[in-house]
């Protein structure tokens, strides 16, 4: 099967019987679908801009996080060190649903 083949193929440690690859992976959907689903627009965390950013690339070296005023969006930023990449974040309407705005 293709799925099986796909993760076959990208086990770091073939000789053994599990594929840390794969555990990362889904612990990280797992994580996404915790954290950021958008229960009021039925989007599950893994379909979200921080989800995706979340499964691809793990947890964030920082997290900062600015309000603006009262009828103004929050924003999030994440950064990535060892990367030396940075992702920001809006949630526009207050519905908790952060949209991928700007990657430096």
């Amino acid at each position: 099967l293709l799925f099986n083949e796909f993760w076959r193929k990208r086990d770091p440690t073939p000789d053994t019987q599990e594929n840390e690859l794969k555990d990362e992976f889904f612990r990280r959907v797992d994580f996404a679908n915790r954290n950021f689903s958008v229960l009021i627009a039925n989007i599950d965390g893994w379909q979200t801009d921080r989800g995706k950013v979340y499964i691809k690339y793990g947890a964030p070296s920082d997290v900062q996080r600015e309000y603006t005023d009262i009828s103004g969006p929050v924003y999030e930023t994440w950064h990535y060190r060892n990367l030396n990449r940075t992702f920001v974040f809006a949630d526009r309407d207050g519905s908790g649903n952060y949209v991928l705005i700007r990657t430096e």
